[in-house]
């Protein structure tokens, strides 16, 4: 859980930078400032879980930091849930997409062990 939560984390934050790069072409700075939002609020219980984490770690009895742990992971999962699903807002602004490759007229392969050129 540590693990994935730091990479979500990360990569929660970088999504946020490009974000705001291209706010100005493919949508308005609302959705970047609830993702900040949403960024800030990851990062909070992040933190928090890290600390239940060290706690439940130090301490014998831990029925305290157990519930701690658990409801910032829980609420850790949650806000990442919400960051991924705002991401679909960024689907919805594609209105077409086009494959250019390049072609055009007519193109010969040059198959290797056979004279001449195939169409």
């Amino acid at each position: 859980m540590g693990l994935a939560s730091t990479g979500q984390l990360i990569f929660g934050w970088c999504v946020v930078a490009v974000s705001y790069q291209l706010a100005p072409k493919v949508h308005g700075f609302c959705i970047v400032y609830f993702r900040v939002v949403v960024a800030s609020i990851s990062t909070l219980l992040w933190t928090l879980f890290v600390i239940s984490l060290c706690l439940v770690q130090l301490q014998h009895d831990p029925a305290y930091p157990k519930v701690l742990f658990s409801v910032s992971e829980w609420a850790l999962m949650l806000s990442e849930l919400v960051f991924v699903c705002s991401t679909s807002y960024d689907f919805l602004q594609i209105r077409s997409l086009e494959l250019d490759l390049g072609i055009t007229g007519p193109h010969y392969i040059e198959v290797p062990g056979q004279n001449g050129i195939h169409r």
